[in-house]
């Protein structure tokens, strides 16, 4: 839709300014352990 709109050029701009603007990211894994956790009883 950028494309379309703004063409080639200013597209691969915007998308490299935006792409500037994150300071970091990370991600990861969760994994449940039921012995690492306290399941209180019903």
């Amino acid at each position: 839709m950028l494309r379309e709109t703004f063409g080639e050029q200013e597209t691969m701009s915007v998308i490299e300014r935006l792409n500037g603007s994150i300071e970091s990211s990370y991600s990861e894994i969760v994994q449940f352990h039921p012995d690492l956790s306290y399941i209180p009883e019903k």
